[in-house]
């Protein structure tokens, strides 16, 4: 079964929400490769979910960077990600038919 813009709309307003906690020292920071990730399959899903959505208005994916030593992390700050989470935010709301 297709997921659909209702389903991701809050998981996405989350998200962006759980963002705009971090203090703004924190907001520059890289997030880890987990959180990235689980960005990439937000923003697949929302494709998904708006199939007929033109594909250059898609924010791009968090490519990972594995560093010769220590852990792996996005290429995207958590600024970035939380502005493409607004971007994908309201192209869902172009979908939404529950009154969001």
């Amino acid at each position: 079964m297709a997921v659909t813009a209702d389903q991701l709309m809050q998981q996405v307003v989350g998200a962006i929400g759980a963002l705009e906690k971090l203090p703004a020292k924190e907001r520059e920071i890289k997030p880890s490769k987990v959180f990235a990730e689980n960005y990439n399959n937000l923003l697949a899903l929302a494709k998904e979910a708006m199939p007929e959505i033109d594909s250059r208005r898609w924010p791009p994916s968090a490519g990972v960077t594995q560093p010769a030593m220590g852990p792996s992390s996005s290429e995207l700050r958590f600024t970035e990600i939380h502005a493409f989470l607004a971007q994908i935010q309201a192209i869902l709301g172009e979908g939404v038919t529950y009154g969001y």
